[in-house]
């Protein structure tokens, strides 16, 4: 009567027949495809993470992850001012947000308003002195409170996109950088509630590639690294020196790499 039974969730035991489950054999195991993690600002031992198809988890300095929300995980956000506002959200423009912690079942919908139509799971970013957030599809959407503000239905546009919006990124509360599935890179720049858009991709830069990220340096708003997916690349990253006018100069950054 001792039934094993294996899935994307893990490996489970019955003694029963099927009349009960138990998960106990997966301590241990390393089982759960993150798609993206963020980290709380003033402590290591917290991590929000979305997984494919296993919900949201939070690490909490312990083996043993919280689950914080059922369905597929995708992106989050951990607010760098308030730690206990957190973001997590499912596939598509489907986000909620917790202001104690991300715990089970305080989660509410803050997707009113979302704009564009984005990758299966959608990037965002939250800046570092603000709750302010970025919702990426085919525009960026940007609200300064992690979407409860409301968003504003209109999203930025990205002059020349191809494709949709794969990477977001603040440095500062009025710099954002946003990369795409084309290996296309913007620098988004806010002057009290308006924002510029510039373009910054070019030669050498590759094209028709996925950027899987993209990262300013803190203290340096003129320098932005990406890191693109895929095969067939000779470097994979790239770091972008921005001038005051025009495309970024680019130059590989992966040798040395693995």
């Amino acid at each position: 009567e001792v039934l094993y039974a294996g899935n994307d969730g893990g490996f489970f035991v019955s003694p029963d027949a099927g009349a009960t489950w138990s998960d106990s054999p997966n301590e241990g195991l390393c089982l759960l495809q993150y798609e993206v993690i963020d980290s709380h600002p003033t402590t290591d031992g917290f991590v929000q993470g979305g997984t494919q198809d296993n919900g949201t988890q939070q690490y909490r300095n312990s083996p043993v992850h919280h689950h914080g929300a059922d369905g597929d995980g995708g992106s989050c956000t951990v607010s760098k001012v308030n730690g206990a506002h957190v973001t997590h959200s499912y596939y598509g423009n489907a986000v909620e947000r917790s202001t104690t912690g991300g715990a089970f079942g305080t989660y509410t919908d803050v997707s009113a308003g979302l704009d564009g139509d984005g990758v299966f799971y959608p990037p965002s970013a939250v800046s570092p002195t603000s709750d302010r957030m970025a919702w990426g599809t085919t525009v960026v959407n940007i609200d300064a409170a992690q979407g409860s503000g409301g968003w504003p239905g209109a999203g930025v546009a990205l002059p020349g996109l191809v494709g949709r919006i794969s990477a977001l990124s603040f440095t500062s509360d009025a710099l954002l950088w946003c990369a795409t599935t084309s290996g296309q890179v913007y620098r988004l720049t806010r002057t009290g509630s308006a924002w510029t858009v510039r373009a910054l991709h070019g030669p050498p830069l590759p094209t028709g590639q996925w950027i899987w990220d993209v990262a300013g340096v803190p203290g340096d708003d003129a320098t932005v690294v990406v890191a693109f997916s895929g095969f067939g690349l000779a470097d994979h990253v790239w770091q972008g020196e921005v001038p005051a006018a025009g495309a970024a100069a680019w130059t590989p950054a992966s040798t040395g790499l693995p």
